[in-house]
């Protein structure tokens, strides 16, 4: 059995890390290719289309990649 202090040890660090990955989902939400992209891409042109477009590109990369793996 782990001492006492490997066992504060670990849930310190488990509740740390557990907090830690729930910001980063949280940062990566609103830093994606819906929200913040879009937003640059629109201080850059006036094009609704290209603006549209954003959100496309990884599920195009995606698709292309996935076709490539299984051909």
């Amino acid at each position: 059995m782990l001492n006492s202090e490997i066992q504060k040890d670990l849930r310190h660090n488990f509740t740390v890390n557990v907090i830690e990955s729930g910001f980063f989902g949280l940062g990566s939400g609103f830093a994606s290719f819906f929200t913040i992209l879009p937003l640059f891409v629109s201080t850059l042109t006036d094009s609704a289309l290209l603006i549209g477009l954003i959100p496309a590109i990884p599920r195009s990369l995606r698709l292309a990649i996935t076709s490539a793996i299984n051909s």
